[in-house]
């Protein structure tokens, strides 16, 4: 109800997300005539679905950085140390986000508070890899995932100051 009706939505889960909703709420997105369903598994950097975009809306994750580094204006539900740049906005109140839709049409991209984030992580950051978290427990050893689990927590408690 957001998205004017001449504007088609792209709607794409997290693959991880897809067996925390029921089946219903997919069936009941496809319902809605500007509203199309993007394979979650199908995936290109940089994202073809941002690249050719208006903006985007999510959640929070990585596709954010993404739409943001690309200039595309970009909505967050979550409040992450990205939105203290112009180029992502916090959704506080889903009640905002017509308004905050219409602002795409007169963004400018923040490269420069961009730049800045990325050099606060370089500086501040901590060595993370990530694919330990998604392999099975049999696959990892103990002192390797004990040591990404480290990181982990230092990073958040690094996040949380900067904030």
């Amino acid at each position: 109800k957001s998205v004017p009706i001449n504007q088609i939505v792209l709607v794409k889960e997290h693959f991880f997300m897809l067996q925390e909703r029921p089946r219903q709420f997919y069936r009941e997105l496809k319902k809605i005539s500007n509203v199309k369903l993007v394979n979650p598994f199908k995936y290109s950097t940089p994202n073809e679905y941002i690249t050719n975009s208006n903006g985007l809306i999510a959640i929070n994750g990585t596709s954010i950085i993404e739409a943001a580094i690309l200039g595309k204006p970009v909505a967050s539900f979550v409040n992450s140390i990205w939105c203290k740049t112009k180029s992502i906005e916090y959704v506080s109140d889903i009640r905002k986000l017509p308004s905050i839709i219409k602002k795409f049409q007169n963004f400018r991209a923040d490269y420069e508070g961009l730049e800045t984030m990325i050099n606060v992580i370089k500086l501040k950051g901590e060595k993370l890899d990530i694919g330990v978290f998604m392999k099975s427990k049999k696959h990892i050893k103990s002192e390797e995932l004990l040591k990404n689990q480290n990181n982990l927590i230092k990073l958040f408690y690094k996040a949380v100051e900067l904030k």
